[in-house]
């Protein structure tokens, strides 16, 4: 009987160290462990301590592939890498055996009346782990379809949210053992993550200040105490350059978590500007825009004076938009109606800040006549109105904003300063473009 106590108390300490090992990216340090308490009891081959060591050793290789997202490296022409996938589907499978070797195990000791504890804690263990298995997989299509509409731009920001709540809830409460407690953490905080980051997507694209501004603070929230179990600090500046935490060890899956985050952070700077810019100095709004990962007002500034534009102007389409009923603040027990047509297309940034309103009738109408074009977001539309001697550039950079440029005389989107522009500004805000770059490599 003091034997079966020493030996659990053993193994609860391996057990411990190695799910914590886990949760703190050490994957080469729990492979280690796993292997070094495999050769130690390699005279117990086919014990169910035995099975689940072996378990343990190929998730950590597992998990270690996972998190640096190698599984979304192309493998050839039109070919994908579905390795982890067959490892996550074989863990599944000896998980499950495991189970079913330690409940038998289990019933045998408690038949001869011997001690069952040890058993029944590794079945436990496995069949959780099963599940666990089970949601990587899940997860591994999520991220695929993520790549797959950065790539490919069918499919929508709507569909990765849902898609993301249905595997939290589904799975969360699988993982119930003490034990597995660091690995339940890590997982909610990378769904909880997702969700937040995605949920500040939806709100910026109808433009409601306060909810993205609580899902980014969340996600924030989130993401730092998930860097916190691995002893991380979050970067103060993020941004998706190469260079971004090259002299930190991070898995590739977290860096872009936190540059996602940067991107949003940067998205909602440029788009609610200018009530941010009413709460403080015109220098001091300046500085913090600065530190955002990319100063996209900035760009737009830069662009206005160097291109002799009139003005640039970011245009909300609020057709459809839930609950908007114009600019600022409304009381919700004051009833007022959505605007509508010419005021249904309001400028949320100007630059200048005048928004040259008698040019909005044309405006709108190239947004409308041309609302096809500017969907697919492949092109720009450039008109010149030969009556009033002005050339509209028009460019769709979200589901709801538009971006008109304002230029004096005959231009065109062939200029290379105009199109150079347009095709950096447009790579670095699409948010398309940004889930393109969750494959290692791409930028």
């Amino acid at each position: 009987m003091s034997e079966t106590i020493v030996m659990m108390s053993r193994e609860q300490g391996f057990l411990n160290t190695f799910f914590s090992s886990l949760s703190q990216f050490s994957f080469d340090k729990a492979k280690e462990l796993a292997d070094k308490e495999r050769d130690a009891i390699k005279t117990q081959v086919g014990s169910v301590w035995n099975s689940m060591l072996s378990c343990l050793s190929q998730l950590a290789l597992a998990e270690k592939s996972y998190v640096s997202l190698s599984f979304l490296a192309s493998k050839g022409f039109l070919r994908k890498d579905n390795s982890l996938k067959s490892s996550y589907e074989l863990l599944r499978s000896e998980f499950r055996k495991t189970d079913e070797l330690g409940r038998s195990s289990s019933l045998s000791s408690s038949v001869g009346r011997g001690d069952s504890t040890n058993e029944k804690l590794l079945a436990d263990l496995s069949g959780q782990l099963t599940h666990f298995a089970s949601v990587r997989l899940e997860l591994i299509e999520f991220y695929e379809k993520m790549h797959s509409i950065g790539s490919t731009r069918v499919g929508t920001c709507e569909e990765l949210h849902n898609q993301i709540l249905t595997i939290t809830k589904t799975y969360q409460d699988h993982l119930r053992h003490p034990y597995l407690n660091h690995l339940k953490t890590t997982f909610c905080h990378e769904c909880e993550s997702l969700t937040q980051l995605l949920n500040a997507q939806l709100d910026l694209q109808r433009w409601a200040f306060l909810p993205s501004l609580l899902h980014l603070y969340e996600a924030h929230v989130k993401l730092s105490a998930w860097g916190a179990m691995s002893q991380i600090k979050e970067s103060r500046r993020l941004s998706f350059s190469p260079g971004f935490l090259k002299n930190v060890q991070l898995p590739f899956l977290y860096q872009w978590l936190v540059r996602f985050k940067g991107y949003l952070v940067s998205k909602f700077s440029l788009y609610f500007h200018e009530i941010l810019s009413k709460q403080t100095t015109t220098q001091e709004m300046k500085n913090l825009c600065s530190k955002a990962p990319t100063d996209f007002y900035q760009k737009l500034v830069t662009f206005q004076r160097k291109s002799d534009a009139v003005c640039v102007v970011l245009i909300l389409d609020a057709r459809g938009c839930e609950g908007y009923v114009g600019h600022g603040y409304h009381h919700p027990d004051r009833l007022k109606d959505a605007p509508k047509g010419l005021d249904s297309y309001p400028a949320v940034v100007s630059i200048p800040p005048d928004a040259p309103t008698t040019h909005w009738p044309n405006i709108v109408m190239i947004m409308e006549d041309r609302a096809l074009e500017l969907n697919s977001f492949e092109r720009s539309i450039c008109f010149y109105d030969k009556n009033v001697q002005y050339t509209y550039l028009v460019v769709r950079l979200d589901v709801k904003m538009t971006l008109v440029m304002l230029f004096n005389g005959k231009r065109t989107d062939k200029d290379s300063n105009i199109a150079g522009f347009l095709e950096e500004f447009c790579s670095q805000f699409r948010f398309h473009r940004v889930l393109a770059t969750i494959r290692p490599g791409n930028k």
